[in-house]
């Protein structure tokens, strides 16, 4: 209802939580790469399933992809 990809959401919400309870340089260049590859799998899932009327509808009716009001 709120986004497309609540569980990449929960995936990166579950990050953050890992980060702070050890934030070192590595785990923060982790999380940003986490972040990245992320960001690029929600790109190629978004054409791929675009192709579809449904999700077409689906997409118009859900306008953030993964942070409400923001992304």
């Amino acid at each position: 209802k709120y986004v497309r990809h609540p569980i990449y959401l929960g995936y990166l919400v579950s990050a953050i939580g890992a980060l702070m309870l050890s934030l070192t340089v590595h785990n923060l260049l982790v999380f940003t790469l986490l972040c990245l590859l992320t960001s690029i799998r929600i790109r190629y899932e978004e054409y791929e399933l675009s192709k579809s009327p449904d999700y077409k509808l689906f997409k118009s009716n859900t306008p953030y992809k993964l942070i409400p009001k923001v992304y």
